[in-house]
Parts: structure tokens; sequence; C-alpha cells
């Protein structure tokens, strides 16, 4: 999935009737700061009432499948900064937040 640094803004995008009421684990891998990165995952998480656990990943996993001797990536801490506070106040208390 691409995610564009242009285009409407959260607030220009109506909100939705129908919300993911299913949804309880939701795991973000390849994620690099990007605004349409964060604000999806901050869509989702406002519409997932029952949501339990959000994992948030800066690694990318592919490489080091395809090359083992390639140097593990490094966790992305700027990315991960950008999201952990707007994360935090919008989960609901009892669910967990995984920052990798």
């Amino acid at each position: 999935m691409w995610f564009a640094t242009d285009g409407p803004s959260r607030q220009e995008i109506p909100l939705l009737e129908d919300k993911y009421v299913n949804l309880k684990d939701m795991h973000v891998t390849g994620f690099k700061g990007a605004r349409g990165q964060a604000e999806f995952i901050m869509h989702v998480v406002e519409n997932a009432p029952a949501i339990q656990v959000v994992t948030v990943d800066t690694a990318q996993r592919l490489t080091d499948a395809l090359d083992p001797g390639e140097p593990t990536p490094r966790v992305d801490s700027a990315a991960l900064d950008m999201v952990r506070g707007p994360l935090l106040k919008r989960l609901p208390p009892n669910a967990k937040l995984s920052l990798i």
C-alpha cells in the first residue's frame, strides 16, 4: 500500500457510519512515519471500538529473508515518536500499544 504525502487530510474525509466493530488486533509493518500512514492508523483506531492490540513496526523484514547476511534494519524511533502520543490518546484504556 502506498501513502501519499499530499491529498485530503483526515478532517476533510467524512466520518464512517459503519465502524470496524470486529477488529481487535492491528499490526502495521514497514511504518516510515508518512502523514498518510499515521492518518490511516489513527482512522482505524478511532473507528475500532473493540481494538485490544495495536503494533506499529518500522523494520522491513522482507530484506532480512532475502539476504540473511544483511544487517538487521534499525528501529526508526522518529517515526514511532510521531504516533506514540496520538495513539495513546485514542486507544481504549485496556488496549496494548507495541512500537517496534
